[in-house]
């Protein structure tokens, strides 16, 4: 059940990505915020993947966190539909990739 939630949140972005640069440029951001929005998740995706892999040994509770995580990226979607500012996008994509769990 996680794995198919993770697979729809995935292609959910992944149909949403190449319109990005048209919500960017409504929204006033350069198309160097939507490439932003893509180092900015990966990057903090793979710096927190170590503490919440070393979170989830510790305590056991591996399914727990990845359910946190998809929660957390049904939230951060629903933040990035309803921003009204280009630097806002970025920061709600950068602080989703602290939450998601691969």
């Amino acid at each position: 059940m996680l794995t198919v939630s993770m697979f729809l949140a995935n292609v959910a972005f992944g149909m949403a990505f190449p319109y990005l640069s048209v919500y960017m440029h409504l929204l006033g951001g350069t198309m160097v915020m939507v490439g932003l929005l893509s180092v900015a998740f990966n990057l903090t995706s793979t710096v927190f993947q170590y503490p919440f892999g070393w979170l989830s040994d510790s305590t056991g509770n591996r399914k727990g966190l990845i359910a946190l995580g998809l929660f957390s990226t049904g939230v951060f979607y629903t933040a990035m539909a309803l921003v009204s500012t280009h630097l806002a996008l970025p920061a709600f994509r950068t602080a989703q990739g602290r939450w998601i769990r691969r």
